[in-house]
């Protein structure tokens, strides 16, 4: 059994995995309530917690409050299932949706001020752009979901495409399945530290 919570992208999300299939699944909306709707998840599944094999999350790029949040119930987690904790960057879970939905179309992650991040199926790293320039390059079929609403506005009259938290989940899970396990959680921001 796995346990997934992305609180990294648009659509928080968690799951459980059993062999390699999800078997329960929730999304909610809104990211301040988060905590209270993980623990109450927990609480509401705790019999199916005892066969925990793993954690796997998203170590960001993502706002600052909900990696932390995230790192933490992710590492208490860890610590009363004993439990290996895994974790992936945004981007390798953008390029494994990318590569599941046989895509070749970037993706845009959410980045700080007026930037954006771009991840192609086919490139390893992340590509910081300014938004207006994202916004004059890509003209069609680019994913804006994981783009907050306010960054989502200069792509309105393009072809989006909208992606279902669960395929997230499913990227996540593939993407973390060969990460080393990991002692603690430490978020990615995507800029270097103040």
């Amino acid at each position: 059994m796995h346990f997934l919570l992305n609180l990294s992208l648009i659509s928080p999300s968690l799951a459980l995995v059993e062999n390699d299939k999800i078997i329960t699944f929730e999304a909610w909306e809104g990211w301040k309530e988060s905590s209270q709707v993980i623990w109450d998840w927990v609480a509401a599944h705790k019999s199916q917690l005892e066969n925990l094999k793993s954690i796997r999350t998203i170590t960001g790029p993502g706002g600052f409050s909900s990696l932390r949040v995230c790192g933490l119930i992710c590492e208490t987690l860890a610590d009363k299932y004993q439990c290996e904790l895994r974790t992936v960057r945004a981007d390798r879970v953008g390029q494994q949706l990318l590569e599941d939905l046989g895509l070749k179309e970037p993706l845009l992650l959410n980045a700080f001020g007026d930037n954006v991040f771009e991840v192609a199926s086919d490139e390893k790293a992340l590509n910081l752009i300014p938004l207006e320039q994202a916004q004059d390059t890509f003209q069609e079929n680019v994913f804006i979901d994981f783009l907050p609403p306010a960054k989502q506005v200069g792509f309105l009259s393009v072809s989006t495409q909208k992606i279902n938290p669960k395929l997230i989940l499913e990227a996540l899970f593939e993407a973390s399945q060969d990460a080393p396990p990991v002692t603690s959680f430490v978020p990615y921001y995507g800029h270097p530290g103040v």
